[in-house]
Protein backbone atom coordinates (compact mmCIF):
# COMPACT_ATOMS: atom_id res chain seq x y z
CA UNK A 1 0.00 0.00 0.00
CA UNK A 2 3.12 2.27 1.11
CA UNK A 3 4.49 1.73 -2.80
CA UNK A 4 1.10 2.64 -4.48
CA UNK A 5 0.69 5.87 -2.51
CA UNK A 6 4.20 6.32 -3.45
CA UNK A 7 3.87 6.18 -7.19
CA UNK A 8 0.97 8.41 -6.77
CA UNK A 9 2.74 11.31 -5.31
CA UNK A 10 5.39 10.74 -7.65
CA UNK A 11 2.86 10.93 -10.55
CA UNK A 12 1.44 14.19 -8.97
CA UNK A 13 4.62 15.82 -8.79
CA UNK A 14 5.56 15.17 -11.85
CA UNK A 15 2.59 16.60 -13.39
CA UNK A 16 2.79 19.66 -11.36
CA UNK A 17 6.20 20.24 -11.64
CA UNK A 18 6.02 23.05 -14.06
CA UNK A 19 4.59 25.28 -11.69
CA UNK A 20 6.97 24.12 -9.09
CA UNK A 21 9.64 25.06 -10.53
CA UNK A 22 8.95 28.62 -10.95
CA UNK A 23 7.14 29.43 -7.97
CA UNK A 24 8.91 27.49 -4.98
CA UNK A 25 11.53 28.28 -2.28
CA UNK A 26 13.46 25.16 -1.07
CA UNK A 27 15.10 24.97 2.01
CA UNK A 28 18.81 25.65 2.01
CA UNK A 29 20.65 22.84 4.38
CA UNK A 30 21.16 25.15 7.21
CA UNK A 31 17.43 25.61 7.28
CA UNK A 32 16.90 21.95 7.21
CA UNK A 33 19.29 21.40 10.08
CA UNK A 34 16.78 24.61 12.14
CA UNK A 35 13.38 22.61 11.17
CA UNK A 36 14.61 19.63 12.95
CA UNK A 37 14.51 22.28 16.21
CA UNK A 38 11.26 23.42 15.41
CA UNK A 39 7.87 22.84 16.84
CA UNK A 40 5.66 21.96 14.17
CA UNK A 41 2.22 23.61 14.06
CA UNK A 42 -0.41 21.45 12.58
CA UNK A 43 -3.10 24.14 11.49
CA UNK A 44 -6.69 22.74 11.18
CA UNK A 45 -8.09 23.92 8.10
CA UNK A 46 -10.74 24.72 10.03
CA UNK A 47 -13.97 24.54 7.47
CA UNK A 48 -13.41 20.84 6.82
CA UNK A 49 -14.32 19.36 10.57
CA UNK A 50 -13.47 15.54 9.11
CA UNK A 51 -10.41 16.40 7.94
CA UNK A 52 -9.30 18.33 10.97
CA UNK A 53 -10.66 14.90 12.98
CA UNK A 54 -8.72 12.69 10.45
CA UNK A 55 -5.53 14.74 10.88
CA UNK A 56 -5.48 14.90 14.08
CA UNK A 57 -5.22 11.18 14.52
CA UNK A 58 -2.25 10.82 11.80
CA UNK A 59 0.14 13.35 13.80
CA UNK A 60 -0.76 11.52 16.83
CA UNK A 61 -0.04 7.97 15.14
CA UNK A 62 2.90 9.17 12.74
CA UNK A 63 4.93 12.01 13.73
CA UNK A 64 7.69 11.99 16.09
CA UNK A 65 10.55 13.77 13.85
CA UNK A 66 9.81 17.38 16.16
CA UNK A 67 7.56 18.39 19.07
CA UNK A 68 4.33 19.89 17.25
CA UNK A 69 0.88 21.74 18.34
CA UNK A 70 -2.52 21.42 17.09
CA UNK A 71 -3.50 25.07 15.71
CA UNK A 72 -5.95 27.26 14.44
CA UNK A 73 -5.22 29.25 11.26
CA UNK A 74 -5.08 32.71 13.05
CA UNK A 75 -2.38 30.65 15.09
CA UNK A 76 -0.50 30.42 12.38
CA UNK A 77 -1.09 33.84 10.39
CA UNK A 78 0.39 34.92 13.94
CA UNK A 79 3.68 32.75 13.96
CA UNK A 80 4.78 32.38 9.99
CA UNK A 81 7.64 34.77 10.98
CA UNK A 82 8.73 32.85 14.07
CA UNK A 83 11.81 30.45 13.41
CA UNK A 84 11.18 28.21 16.48
CA UNK A 85 7.98 26.88 14.36
CA UNK A 86 7.61 25.12 11.19
CA UNK A 87 4.04 24.19 9.81
CA UNK A 88 1.87 21.96 8.16
CA UNK A 89 -0.90 23.33 6.76
CA UNK A 90 -3.59 23.07 3.69
CA UNK A 91 -3.35 25.94 1.02
CA UNK A 92 -5.23 27.35 -2.00
CA UNK A 93 -2.64 28.52 -4.54
CA UNK A 94 -3.12 30.16 -7.60
CA UNK A 95 0.28 31.04 -10.16
CA UNK A 96 1.26 33.90 -12.34
CA UNK A 97 2.15 31.96 -15.34
CA UNK A 98 -1.45 29.96 -15.32
CA UNK A 99 -3.56 31.12 -18.21
CA UNK A 100 -6.35 29.31 -16.85
CA UNK A 101 -6.08 31.06 -13.46
CA UNK A 102 -6.92 27.84 -11.61
CA UNK A 103 -6.68 27.67 -8.05
CA UNK A 104 -4.63 24.48 -6.74
CA UNK A 105 -4.75 22.90 -3.08
CA UNK A 106 -2.06 21.35 -1.12
CA UNK A 107 -1.09 20.38 1.89
CA UNK A 108 2.39 21.56 3.00
CA UNK A 109 5.17 21.30 5.26
CA UNK A 110 7.28 24.65 5.33
CA UNK A 111 9.60 26.60 7.46
CA UNK A 112 9.00 29.96 9.01
CA UNK A 113 10.51 33.31 6.81
CA UNK A 114 11.86 36.48 8.39
CA UNK A 115 8.84 38.46 5.81
CA UNK A 116 5.85 36.02 7.70
CA UNK A 117 5.29 35.90 3.37
CA UNK A 118 3.75 32.68 2.42
CA UNK A 119 5.59 33.32 -0.93
CA UNK A 120 8.87 32.72 0.76
CA UNK A 121 8.38 30.39 3.10
CA UNK A 122 10.45 27.55 2.18
CA UNK A 123 8.31 24.30 1.53
CA UNK A 124 9.78 21.18 2.81
CA UNK A 125 7.03 19.02 1.06
CA UNK A 126 4.09 19.51 -0.49
CA UNK A 127 1.40 17.01 -1.91
CA UNK A 128 -1.49 18.58 -4.06
CA UNK A 129 -5.12 17.24 -3.86
CA UNK A 130 -8.34 17.69 -5.71
CA UNK A 131 -11.21 19.58 -4.41
CA UNK A 132 -11.36 22.31 -2.37
CA UNK A 133 -10.89 20.34 0.71
CA UNK A 134 -9.93 16.84 1.34
CA UNK A 135 -13.45 16.01 2.19
CA UNK A 136 -14.22 17.37 -1.30
CA UNK A 137 -11.57 14.86 -2.54
CA UNK A 138 -11.26 11.16 -2.30
CA UNK A 139 -8.16 11.67 -0.33
CA UNK A 140 -9.74 11.61 2.87
CA UNK A 141 -9.37 8.36 3.84
CA UNK A 142 -6.12 8.05 2.99
CA UNK A 143 -4.83 11.33 5.45
CA UNK A 144 -3.52 9.01 7.77
CA UNK A 145 -1.25 7.39 5.05
CA UNK A 146 -0.43 11.20 3.39
CA UNK A 147 1.10 12.05 6.76
CA UNK A 148 2.77 9.21 7.51
CA UNK A 149 4.65 9.72 4.40
CA UNK A 150 5.23 13.23 4.67
CA UNK A 151 6.79 12.00 8.64
CA UNK A 152 8.78 9.89 6.28
CA UNK A 153 10.25 12.24 3.73
CA UNK A 154 10.95 15.08 6.18
CA UNK A 155 12.92 12.62 8.69
CA UNK A 156 14.69 11.52 5.54
CA UNK A 157 14.88 15.32 4.39
CA UNK A 158 16.92 15.81 7.56
CA UNK A 159 18.70 12.88 7.91
CA UNK A 160 20.71 13.49 4.88
CA UNK A 161 20.81 17.37 5.16
CA UNK A 162 19.87 17.83 1.42
CA UNK A 163 18.06 20.80 1.25
CA UNK A 164 17.77 21.21 -2.61
CA UNK A 165 15.13 19.81 -4.52
CA UNK A 166 17.31 17.56 -6.48
CA UNK A 167 19.22 15.83 -3.55
CA UNK A 168 15.55 15.24 -2.44
CA UNK A 169 14.18 13.70 -6.06
CA UNK A 170 17.60 11.96 -6.04
CA UNK A 171 16.41 9.84 -2.78
CA UNK A 172 13.20 9.69 -3.80
CA UNK A 173 14.27 7.75 -6.64
CA UNK A 174 16.95 5.98 -5.21
CA UNK A 175 13.34 3.80 -4.00
CA UNK A 176 12.34 3.39 -7.69
CA UNK A 177 14.20 0.10 -8.02
CA UNK A 178 11.79 -1.63 -5.73
CA UNK A 179 9.06 -0.76 -7.97
CA UNK A 180 11.00 -3.00 -10.81
CA UNK A 181 8.07 -5.70 -11.80
CA UNK A 182 5.38 -4.19 -9.43
CA UNK A 183 2.09 -3.35 -10.80
CA UNK A 184 0.84 0.38 -9.96
CA UNK A 185 -3.34 -0.46 -9.72
CA UNK A 186 -5.40 3.03 -9.66
CA UNK A 187 -9.15 3.29 -8.71
CA UNK A 188 -10.25 5.49 -12.17
CA UNK A 189 -12.95 7.09 -10.05
CA UNK A 190 -9.90 8.50 -7.56
CA UNK A 191 -7.97 9.97 -10.54
CA UNK A 192 -8.94 12.83 -12.95
CA UNK A 193 -10.66 12.48 -16.19
CA UNK A 194 -7.49 13.27 -17.87
CA UNK A 195 -5.42 10.61 -16.49
CA UNK A 196 -7.94 7.34 -17.07
CA UNK A 197 -5.56 6.24 -19.78
CA UNK A 198 -3.05 3.80 -19.50
CA UNK A 199 -1.35 5.48 -22.33
CA UNK A 200 -1.11 8.90 -20.78
CA UNK A 201 -0.12 6.83 -17.31
CA UNK A 202 2.62 4.97 -18.91
CA UNK A 203 5.02 7.99 -20.00
CA UNK A 204 5.42 8.84 -16.28
CA UNK A 205 5.28 5.28 -15.06
CA UNK A 206 6.88 2.48 -17.37
CA UNK A 207 5.54 -0.46 -15.18
CA UNK A 208 2.27 -2.37 -15.60
CA UNK A 209 -0.56 -0.60 -14.92
CA UNK A 210 -4.25 -1.20 -14.41
CA UNK A 211 -7.25 0.86 -14.05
Amino acid sequence: MINKLFVVIILWCVLFSSYLKAQQSYPLPSEIESFANTTLLVVLDGRDISFDAFLKDAISNHWKLTEYLIVDSERFNAEKGNPEYSFLVTLQIQFENDPENNIYHYLQILLSHQTADIQNMPVIMQIPFVGSTFTSSPYLHKTDMIVKFLHNYATNMVNSKQGNKYGNLKKLNSGIKELKGKTLMLSESQIDLELRDVDVLRKVYKGNIEL
